[in-house]
């Protein structure tokens, strides 16, 4: 192969490590900022709509069960000497 080739082939191949390493920074600020929530009936009202609020893309691990549950057991037996759920 001729220096032109490998020269060309070694650039090629930068553009797309850095293609990459773009595609994972802004994965990663997109999950770091979360998302834009719009009220859909301010929407069309212009200005005077309200601030749009960003929230996290994900929800936690508390808001989607903020209360354990009793264990099978101890819904079973309630009087039974096992260690109480905390």
């Amino acid at each position: 192969m001729s220096a032109l080739v490998l020269t060309l082939l070694r650039l090629g191949f930068l553009a797309l490590l850095w293609i990459f390493v773009f595609s994972v920074v802004f994965t990663l600020r997109r999950d770091v900022y979360g998302t834009q929530v719009r009220d859909r009936r301010t929407l069309g009202k212009g200005r005077r709509a309200k601030s749009h609020a960003r929230v996290p893309a994900t929800k936690t691990l508390a808001d989607a069960n903020p209360r354990p549950r009793p264990s099978k057991l101890r819904q079973r037996f309630p009087r039974s000497p096992l260690p109480r759920d905390p």
